[in-house]
């Protein structure tokens, strides 16, 4: 996975380029979305919260699950968690092991790509 441009000041466009596929996160936690895959995450998914402590909570509607990864990369793009989603409705991923800063929640099929920044306090 080769990640680019990644900037972390909080008043400035955050760009994570993996492949052919570009991600714009603003630091107020929008999303600009490149693709058909990225505009239907955009539509259904459901972030509890963009800050997390011990587990991270979200829904997919009118997303099809099947082939559907979702992981969770560390600032500087390395994969900490990954795993298979399962379910449409109020999916978990566990924390604890986690260290406090900024993370991606990032989903992944088909080499699409689509990524939120979340928060650990």
């Amino acid at each position: 996975m080769n990640v680019s441009g990644l900037i972390l000041d909080p008043f400035e466009w955050e760009t994570i380029a993996y492949d052919e596929l570009i991600t714009i996160i603003k630091s107020d936690g929008c999303i600009s979305s490149t693709n058909d895959f990225g505009k239907e995450m955009e539509a259904g998914l459901e972030l509890r919260s963009s800050f997390f402590s011990s587990e991270i909570s979200f829904s997919l509607s009118n997303v099809s699950i099947e082939d559907l990864e979702v992981e969770v990369l560390n600032a500087m793009g390395q994969m900490v968690i990954s795993k298979k989603v399962e379910q449409k409705n109020y999916n978990t991923i566990s924390t604890n092991k986690l260290s406090n800063g900024i993370y991606f929640l990032s989903f992944v099929k088909d080499r699409n790509r689509y990524s939120v920044r979340i928060i650990k306090q």
